[in-house]
């Protein structure tokens, strides 16, 4: 796998030499042909971020189903 001084160094070749524009359309061409390119929709940042417990939810009942562990000895043995 080549790191990412190699990638850059590469992506800055593609820039000098105007290949990226040519190679993103030949990528997309063939996304299109199998069916594989997304013409619309919305983008979203799939960043997790660190969050205190939503207010709208008092009960926070689906929270606790998630988080709630099982005591020691619960459970079945098998």
């Amino acid at each position: 796998m080549p790191d990412e001084t190699t990638i850059l160094k590469f992506r800055h070749l593609l820039e000098k030499h105007g290949l990226t524009a040519q190679m993103m359309n030949i990528i997309n061409d063939t996304l299109a042909d199998r069916g594989l390119l997304l013409k619309g929709g919305t983008m979203v940042d799939a960043t997790i971020i660190h969050a205190p417990p939503s207010t709208k939810n008092e009960q926070n009942s689906a929270i606790r189903k998630c988080t709630r562990r099982r005591r020691a000895g619960s459970g079945s043995s098998g």
